[in-house]
């Protein structure tokens, strides 16, 4: 069973007029435990859902770039890929093309993810840089003209010790010309030995990551996506309304939902740095 989802078939009371609409796969739906008025549907966007059946057969992918392995995979997407580099992939019997596209993004330090019809894999080195998009402002003056929107809620989430002690590696891979090569990089960090042979450019992105750094809800715009950047001002709840310089200013969009709450359209976002920034 499908479900089609077109936005502005019920008003969202949302900060603009634009629209989009999107295809789930859904996979139940039961009553609400509280209000058996209510449908909870569990559904998988359409697009991603086929992303994750497992290959039915091997597939080979040989000194190819990204955006060639990327059509193969999901030739119904609109493909924009901004890494480059010629690539030798296999997608294995039993496994999921999205596993194949995460290890890629990881490979060319980028992100991976489906959006509105378009599959992406950008590069980490964008994330959270240029124009911002939307200046998000919390206990700021309602009417700041430097500031389009305000946020409701805001959760710190302070995860950067926990995901870099888990992440920061000395990655190395064995090279039948080369021998035993390293990234270079974290060099005083475990050594992880890597299975294929991959370039020390490779093997230097495994490191590059996305920190968390704000847990949001504010009110919905439905044009904000993933990897946009947005200004954020925070002012301290204090006598002397101090702005808050603890916050990074720009931050890029690492997740959004879009949803309802009552009458009210709402974005809730997680906003984060790449890791070196973080530092």
């Amino acid at each position: 069973m499908e479900l089609f989802v077109e936005s502005g078939a019920i008003p969202l009371g949302g900060l603009e007029s634009d629209h989009f609409k999107d295809t789930f796969a859904v996979f139940s739906v039961a009553p609400h435990t509280d209000d058996k008025d209510v449908l909870v549907v569990e559904a998988f966007q359409k697009d991603v859902e086929q992303l994750k059946i497992k290959a039915a057969k091997p597939r080979f992918f040989t000194n190819l770039e990204p955006r060639a392995i990327l059509k193969e995979l999901a030739p119904n997407l609109i493909i924009d890929c901004r890494v480059s580099g010629v690539g030798t992939y296999h997608l294995n019997q039993g496994k999921a093309p999205s596993r194949l596209i995460r290890n890629m993004a990881r490979d060319y330090g980028a992100a991976a993810f489906v959006c509105r019809g378009t599959l992406y894999m950008l590069p980490l080195s964008s994330f959270g840089v240029g124009e911002p998009v939307v200046r998000f402002g919390h206990n700021t003056q309602y009417n700041d003209e430097n500031i389009d929107t305000q946020i409701h809620q805001l959760n710190r989430i302070d995860v950067t010790k926990s995901v870099t002690r888990k992440l920061c590696r000395n990655f190395a891979a064995w090279s039948p010309e080369a021998g035993l090569v390293s990234s270079g990089e974290y060099e005083d960090k475990p050594t992880q030995l890597l299975a294929l042979p991959i370039t020390r450019n490779q093997l230097s992105n495994q490191a590059k990551f996305v920190v968390p750094v704000l847990d949001v809800v504010a009110i919905g715009q439905l044009k904000l996506k993933p990897f946009d950047t947005v200004k954020v001002e925070v002012v301290k709840f204090n006598a002397n309304a101090e702005v808050d310089h603890s916050v990074p200013s720009l931050l890029g969009i690492q997740t959004i939902t879009h949803f309802c709450e009552g009458t009210k359209y709402n974005n809730r976002i997680v906003l984060g740095v790449t890791h070196r920034d973080s530092n």
